[in-house]
């Protein structure tokens, strides 16, 4: 089946050149995109290749991952008020906390450096740029998606920690932000 479908996909991408002597050849496009994304002739003008792997990305994000999730535990177990909390509180409080630094943190870089994305070979450019592999208007600054990763990071992100926050202190309005938030994460 795979081997039908990429003679499949050569057919349609061969073109048939036509050389000095009249004779028609067929044969691939000259123009061979400098980058791995999808739709093939998207204009990407200023990308560099990224410099590290996606395993070492992901490892270094998964560290950063952990580490949040370490501090905000230890937050839990050391602070006055966490031994008034829940288990299922302790678990909304991490939630929340991660998904705060998700918001304001990487995509908030996103939305700050979105116009050099392209050429960004920092850890977090190089991030999103594997993420990019899965919907690529994250290169090409589509404004839809810079305007909504923009209000993520400033409106979403700061509600995620207000919510954790209101959590820890076991405010009442704390289920109103869950909710809130919990809205949001459905979008």
């Amino acid at each position: 089946m795979l081997d039908f479908l990429f003679g499949l996909f050569k057919r349609i991408t061969q073109v048939e050149q036509v050389d000095s002597s009249n004779n028609v050849t067929k044969g691939f496009p000259l123009f061979e995109p400098s980058h791995p994304y999808y739709p093939r002739n998207l204009v990407l003008p200023d990308y560099v290749a990224p410099t590290l792997s996606m395993p070492y990305i992901l490892s270094i994000f998964f560290i950063a991952f952990f580490t949040v999730i370490l501090a905000s535990s230890l937050i839990l177990f050391v602070g006055s008020q966490s031994k008034k909390l829940n288990r299922l509180d302790k678990l909304a409080f991490l939630w929340f906390v991660v998904c705060g630094c998700i918001h304001t943190f990487f995509e908030g870089y996103f939305a700050t450096f979105h116009e050099t994305m392209q050429g960004d070979n920092a850890l977090l450019g190089q991030l999103w740029k594997e993420y990019a592999l899965s919907d690529s208007r994250y290169l090409s600054s589509d404004p839809f998606v810079v305007n909504m990763e923009r209000i993520t990071a400033a409106i979403w992100g700061p509600l995620s920690f207000a919510t954790a926050f209101a959590i820890y202190q076991q405010w009442p309005s704390r289920y109103v932000l869950q909710l809130l938030d919990a809205a949001n994460q459905c979008r």
